[in-house]
């Protein structure tokens, strides 16, 4: 990639959730145009994390905050559950 920012993303899904698994993959190859339409993102590749795995993959995604290169605040997106996905 030329120009560009190399970024990597972390998508956790709960065990118990409308989007998991296949239906990630599923979710992402049916609305293409709304990551990729703008030419803002190049590459989307998904790939599920072994529980041992975890440790790694979070300070691998991290590590652009860790190093200075994006802010805190502008690294890390925490979207909230849905509302049928909130506790009672």
């Amino acid at each position: 990639m030329v120009g560009g920012l190399h970024l990597h993303a972390l998508l956790a899904v709960p065990p118990v959730s409308r989007l998991r698994g296949e239906a990630a993959e599923e979710h992402f190859a049916r609305n293409d145009p709304l990551y990729r339409g703008g030419g803002g993102i190049e590459t989307i590749d998904l790939r599920p994390i072994r529980p041992p795995d975890i440790g790694k993959v979070m300070r691998y995604t991290f590590k652009a905050v860790r190093d200075g290169k994006i802010d805190l605040d502008a690294g890390v997106l925490v979207l909230p559950r849905s509302f049928t996905e909130l506790p009672q």
